[in-house]
Order: C-alpha cells, then sequence, then structure tokens
C-alpha cells in the first residue's frame, strides 16, 4: 500500500494543478511567519535599525540614535572564517574516489585486469570535470553567499542542480594574406554552448518546505519563490526546456503572476526598495517539488493508465495561476536542495543564527553605550539654576552664551543669582559592563573580535579563561564546519549524479564517491598539524625509530598540514636517489683528497725529520769537531809549558779557558745579550729624557750625535782588540825567554 503522504487531488485540469500548489505555499508560508519575524529582527540588527518592538533597555538607545553593531562585526567574523578555512587554497574542499564497493563497473572495464587502478583514474577525470563546471559557475562567490546568510539568520540553501546554459568561445587558425608573413594567428569563429549542471545559491526567504518537516530529507514538498522580469519570463519560453510556451505567452499578455505591494515573507531589502518604485521584477514564480496523485498527475506526464498508481514525484512550475511546466522529479524523488545550519534545532528544520545568540546582549549593548554618552552629555554640561527675581524685567533668562550681559536689580548678589549645578561623572561602571558583555558574545558565538589580540580589553586574563574561549570557540566551529562540509557533499553529489546520467563522456563514469574535506582540513589545521609535528620530533630524536619510518611519506602530510602542494615541495624518489648518489660521489672524492692531503703531509714530515736528523747530525759532529779542537789546543800547551819548564822558564799562570773553542762561542754570546740589554737601557733612557747625547769628533770639528748601538760595537771591537794585543804580547814574552809561542807549536803540530 503506498505511503499516505502528499496532497490527493482528483482528475485536475492545468489550472487546478496552479490552484494546489498555491494553496501549499500559504500554508508553508503561514506555518512558518514566527521564523520570518526572528529573521526580520536579525536583519534589522546586521542593518543597525532598531527593532520596531521597543523594549525599555532600547528605548534610551532609539532616543539616542546610538546602535553598536554586535550583529555585523560577529557575522563578519564568522563568514571569514568559514569561508578562508574552507577556501584556503582557493580550491573546493571535495574529492572523487572510487566507491569501497563499487555496485557498478563500467562495461568497457569489466573485462579489465587492472580494474582499481582504472576506476581510480576515472574518479580523477570526475573530480576535474567537477572541478572545472565549479570553476566556470562561480561557486566560490556562491558558497560565500550561503555562508553569510547561514551565519546571520540560521540557515544558508544551495540547490543542486541546476542546469544553466554556459558559452564557450571556438577559435580557429587563420593565415595572414601577406605571403611574407608566415604566421597563423587564432581567430575567435563562433560559440559555442553547454547545458552544466551548476550548484545555485537559493535565499531561505524565498523557500517554502512543507509544515512540521525537520529537514529537506523528510519534506513532503518544497516551494521555491523566484521573482522575474518579463524579459526573464519570455526567455523561460524559448529555453526549450520543457516548459509551456503558450502559456508563458498567455499568461504575460494578461499580465497574470504580477504581484504588487509588499509581502512579509519577502525579504526586507526586497520590501524596502520596491516600496516608492514600481517593482522591475514583478512576476512570481512558484516552482512545486513533492508528490501528487498519480492518477491526477499522470495525463500531463505520458504515463501509461495502467501506471498510474500510487504517487509520483514531481516539479510543478506556476506562473500566477498558470501551470506553465509540469514534468517527473528527475532526481528519482529526491528534493534539490540542501542546507547548513549555524545551531541546528532538531525539533524544526531552520536553524538558529548569530543574532539570535547575542539578541539580548545587542540591546544590553546599546543601552549600556546610550547611559554611557547620557552621562557623559549631562557631566560635561553643566546646569544653571537662575533666580528670575534677581534681574530686570524683560531679561531673556532661558538662553546662555558666552558675553552675554545681563540685567540684575540693585543690590543682588551675582552668585545668588546664579549658581551652576554640576553633575558628577558615574559612567566610569559602565565600561566593565562593556567588557562583560563582549566577553559573553564571545562566548555565545565562539568568535574573539578580529583584530584583538591577547592585550585586548574584552579577553580574558586568566589561562583558565582562554582555555575556555578556545575550547568553545573550536567546538562551535568544528559543528559548524561540519554542517557546511556535509551541504558541500550532498550538493557536489547531485552534479556526479547528473553527470552519470546525462554526460556522454564514457572516461568519468564510475561508482564514485563525492566527499568534502572542509572538516578534514579544519581538524587537520586544529589537531593533526599539532601531533603530526609532535611525532615527527619524537621519531627524529631517536636513532632507534628512524630505521622504521619512510620519513618521504611523513613528509606529504605535513605539506598538506601546511596548505602546500606535496609534488612540489616533496622530493621525488629518484632525486632523493641522486641527490645520495652524488653525496656518496662527494664524499668518496673528500676521503681521497683527504688521504692525498695525509700522504703528503706525512711525506712533508718525513722530510722535515731527515732535514732535522741531518741539521743534528752536523752539529753534533761541528761540536765533536770542537772538543777535538779545544784538547788539542790545551794538549799542545801542556807541552809547551813541560819544554818551558825544561829549559828553566818561569811561568804565568796558565789561561786554559781560552783554549776552548765552545766556551768562546759561549761568552761571545753572553757579550751579544749583555750588549743587547744595554742598548735596551740606553735607548729607554733616552726616549725618557728627550735629550740625545751628542759627542765632538764629526768631520769639521762639527759635534756629531753619537748611537747607543755605535757606542756598544766600538766597546765590542775595543776588547776584541785588547784580546788579540794581549795574546801577542804573550807570544813575544815567550819569545824572549827563548821558548816557542803556542800558536806555532799547534801549527807544526797539525802538519
Amino acid at each position: 500500500m503506498p505511503e499516505d503522504t502528499g496532497v490527493r487531488v482528483h482528475t485536475m485540469s492545468v489550472d487546478e494543478l496552479s490552484s494546489v500548489v498555491r494553496e501549499k505555499f500559504e500554508a508553508s508560508r503561514d506555518y512558518r511567519q514566527g521564523q520570518e519575524n526572528l529573521w526580520k529582527s536579525a536583519y534589522d540588527a546586521y542593518s543597525a535599525k532598531h527593532p520596531t518592538s521597543l523594549k525599555h533597555a532600547n528605548e534610551l538607545a532609539e532616543d539616542r540614535g546610538i546602535f553598536i553593531n554586535l550583529t555585523r562585526r560577529k557575522v563578519q567574523n564568522a563568514a571569514i572564517r568559514i569561508t578562508s578555512m574552507l577556501l584556503n587554497d582557493g580550491k573546493i574542499p571535495f574529492t572523487v574516489k572510487p566507491s569501497r564497493k563499487p555496485r557498478y563497473i563500467p562495461p568497457d572495464l569489466q573485462d579489465s585486469d587492472d580494474k582499481i587502478s582504472q576506476l581510480h583514474v576515472r574518479a580523477d577525470a570526475m573530480e576535474r570535470r567537477i572541478r572545472d563546471i565549479l570553476e566556470q559557475t562561480g561557486y566560490s562567490e556562491t558558497l560565500h553567499d550561503i555562508v553569510h546568510e547561514m551565519c546571520l539568520y540560521g540557515t544558508g540553501i544551495c540547490k543542486s542542480v541546476q542546469l544553466e546554459q554556459v558559452n564557450y568561445p571556438v577559435y580557429a587558425s587563420a593565415r595572414r594574406d601577406n605571403p611574407s608573413f608566415d604566421v597563423l594567428e587564432e581567430v575567435e569563429s563562433e560559440i559555442e554552448s553547454e547545458v552544466v549542471p551548476t550548484i545555485s545559491y537559493v535565499s531561505c526567504w524565498n523557500i517554502f518546505p512543507s509544515p512540521e518537516c525537520t529537514s529537506f530529507r523528510n519534506a513532503e514538498h518544497v516551494i521555491q519563490r523566484s521573482f522575474l522580469s518579463s524579459i526573464e519570463v519570455r526567455k523561460l519560453a524559448e529555453s526549450g526546456r520543457g516548459f509551456f510556451a503558450d502559456q508563458i505567452h498567455e499568461a504575460l499578455s494578461e499580465d497574470k503572476g504580477r504581484v504588487e505591494g509588499g509581502d512579509s515573507s519577502e525579504h526586507p531589502e526586497r520590501v524596502e526598495s520596491t516600496r516608492t518604485s514600481e517593482r522591475q521584477k514583478g512576476f512570481e514564480l512558484l516552482e512545486f517539488w513533492g508528490k501528487l496523485d498519480a492518477k491526477d498527475i499522470g495525463s500531463y506526464l505520458g504515463v501509461d493508465e495502467e501506471d498510474m498508481t500510487g504517487y509520483l514525484d514531481v516539479v510543478i512550475t506556476c506562473l500566477g495561476d498558470r501551470v506553465i511546466r509540469v514534468s517527473e522529479n528527475p532526481f528519482d524523488g529526491q528534493i534539490p536542495f540542501y542546507s547548513c545550519t549555524w545551531q541546528r534545532s532538531p525539533e524544526r528544520i531552520w536553524g538558529d543564527g548569530i543574532w539570535y545568540t547575542v539578541r539580548d546582549i545587542q540591546s544590553v549593548m546599546n543601552f549600556s553605550y546610550a547611559m554611557l554618552i547620557e552621562g557623559k552629555h549631562l557631566s560635561s554640561v553643566p546646569m544653571t539654576v537662575i533666580d528670575p527675581n534677581a534681574f530686570e524685567a524683560g531679561e531673556d533668562t532661558e538662553r546662555i552664551q558666552a558675553g552675554k550681559q545681563y540685567r540684575t536689580k540693585p543690590g543682588v548678589n551675582v552668585n545668588d543669582a546664579f549658581r551652576p549645578v554640576v553633575i558628577p561623572d558615574v559612567t566610569n561602571g559602565l565600561v566593565p559592563l562593556i567588557q562583560m558583555l563582549q566577553r559573553e558574545s564571545d562566548l555565545d558565538t565562539g568568535l574573539a573580535p578580529i583584530g584583538m589580540g591577547q592585550d585586548s580589553p574584552y579577553q580574558t586574563r586568566t589561562a583558565t579563561g582562554m582555555s575556555l574561549l578556545n575550547t568553545n570557540a573550536n567546538r562551535q566551529t568544528a559543528s559548524v564546519v561540519r554542517s557546511v562540509s556535509n551541504m558541500i557533499s550532498d550538493s557536489i553529489t547531485a552534479v556526479y549524479r547528473w553527470l552519470m546520467v546525462d554526460s556522454m563522456d564514457s572516461d568519468i563514469k564510475g561508482d564514485f564517491e563525492a566527499t568534502c574535506q572542509g572538516y578534514e582540513r579544519y581538524v587537520a589545521d586544529e589537531i593533526h598539524n599539532t601531533q603530526l609535528l609532535s611525532f615527527l620530533q619524537v621519531a627524529g630524536q631517536s636513532p632507534q625509530l628512524q630505521n622504521y619510518f619512510n620519513f618521504s611519506e611523513l613528509a606529504k602530510p605535513l605539506a598538506r598540514a601546511f596548505n602546500m602542494e606535496p609534488e612540489v615541495i616533496v622530493k621525488s624518489d629518484e632525486a632523493v636517489a641522486q641527490e645520495q648518489q652524488n653525496q656518496v660521489q662527494t664524499a668518496m672524492m673528500m676521503e681521497k683528497t683527504k688521504a692525498e692531503m695525509e700522504a703528503q703531509v706525512k711525506i712533508a714530515i718525513e722530510q722535515a725529520e731527515g732535514a732535522v736528523d741531518v741539521e743534528v747530525d752536523r752539529a753534533k759532529k761541528l761540536t765533536e769537531e770542537k772538543q777535538k779542537v779545544s784538547e788539542d789546543m790545551r794538549e799542545l800547551e801542556m807541552k809547551e809549558r813541560l819544554e818551558l819548564l825544561k829549559q828553566g822558564n818561569v811561568l804565568k799562570q796558565s789561561r786554559l779557558e781560552r783554549m776552548s773553542i765552545l766556551i768562546a762561542e759561549e761568552r761571545e754570546a753572553q757579550e751579544r745579550e749583555m750588549l743587547m740589554q744595554e742598548l735596551a737601557q740606553q735607548q729607554a733612557i733616552e726616549e725618557a729624557g728627550g735629550q740625545p747625547s751628542a759627542v765632538n769628533g764629526g768631520e769639521g770639528g762639527v759635534p756629531q750625535e753619537s748611537s747607543p748601538a755605535n757606542d756598544l760595537m766600538n766597546t765590542h771591537e775595543s776588547a776584541r782588540l785588547g784580546n788579540i794585543i794581549e795574546g801577542r804580547m804573550d807570544n813575544e814574552q815567550q819569545l824572549r825567554e827563548g821558548g816557542m809561542p803556542a800558536s806555532e807549536m799547534l801549527r807544526q803540530n797539525r802538519l
């Protein structure tokens, strides 16, 4: 037995179908009137308008013309945060992958040995095709509009799919007439049009679901209202999409479907803009999506009489009281409307927006600022008490201005005639109240003010308070992002199904799943990134674990976490292998160079050691030779003295130390060191005194400056000369005594 849903009608004419659609439209409009009042208040708050029904807290603010637009600030903040999170890298966050258990295998792949890889290739082709459609139809702007309305009113709605005619310019090659220019240039020759499935934004003001439904999935029907101009209505007749052209032209000629005046169910902006002028888009178009009795609707759809049982999912489009199109639902009974909510309510289809969460705070905020300005005004402009009996008759005491003169009666004290009354400023106590209201609005919406850092007066000062704010914001944002992601997944799945049925491209056909990755991206930004960085840090610091992980694969999700392209950032396996090979070659070359340098250093050390050994051997031999010469000289001296003793000569004390060459060299070294010390002392004395010594003896009797070095050298030469003279005197003494000089005896002994 068919399910008893929808509206049962019997043997209707086309005009009767329009009356049924109109009745269902009015019932849905009346049912959502309470929600429309909330939307109207939200729009007024967003537009900085005071509500029509004022409370005591709003009266003072309205009298003073004060409206602190907290609602607009929060709505803009939320819309920017959600859209920037979903479209961070400029791409729609969705992916198309083969189903885990494919129920449909394309016929051309059934005999293939590699079905899985071929399905993945076709899934990528389907994803690129859907992305092309979304980019060509401006889905990013559509998503901005949906998210903005969701933040303000609580519900954002899209329609998927809606067919749209897209024009593509086709270019052909043409050669220039001048043969000297052998160049081909591209010229636009024609326009090629294509009907593509699109996702469109639908305002919640123009959607009327069946009463008591909690989502579009369980709605018995949904009616979309549109306002068109006469030109747009004629384009429907020319589109060839199943519209009844004669009905459209007849409705236009009779001016059917045109609405006059305002309607509370319309968007307030449209009502205000058309209040003082004629509507340019005055034709109201109703599009019904739902179920009707098959016996009453089947004849319009070409259904055989024996098949007219139960209910049919139909689409009926009405212009006024005229039906201009009747067709079966092309989406297998699924209503093509999808929604996202800011705060979902399980009992109704409509969600609650930001205004609904801060409506009381908005009123108190306006009241607080009005009181603040009122108090500042009273305290800054003191009041004056005037005694009218103190002035002459006819004096104007109502107006007080600078430089004004007053005539008082004789004997009246001016201080008694005028007395100012200064009201103290007590508005400083309102500042903490305003800050508290800001914090409460942040907690209610989960949004902190844009441009306010931790030092903002609105921010909490404790770590616990900041943790509560962040936790509340993350939960609220996660819930909204999940809702928007589900809407994107459903709408893209509808586009995929349309392409599967109506597209002629077999390279994109397959059993696929389209899923939005917006929520996963948010989770990755908030949680996965931190966990991934912590994991890499632990794995990188533990040498025992590094051999068990493929860090090249770990680098790809890390790049995606920071919105980078892994194909561009992460090196390929070939590039890593090439770099490792280059590093090995470089290490081998460095080892070879190091070995050559070590060999050269070893050879140099050996050469240096050899040279040192030669020098040491030479010095040793020279020392031995000097010792032998000294011994020979002493032996000769001893023999000479023995001969002199035999001859009866009286000998003087012997000076054998003069016979040692080593002692003589040591003495000369000591003398040189003493000379250098004396020279340094002399220079220090001259620098301290500043008067250089001078001696006579220069050429021409001119005094010539004497150098300390020259004096010391002269002293040294004089000592050497004295030694020589003393030696000669000893030789002469020995000759006079009949002996042979020691030097001569040494020379003969050597010979």
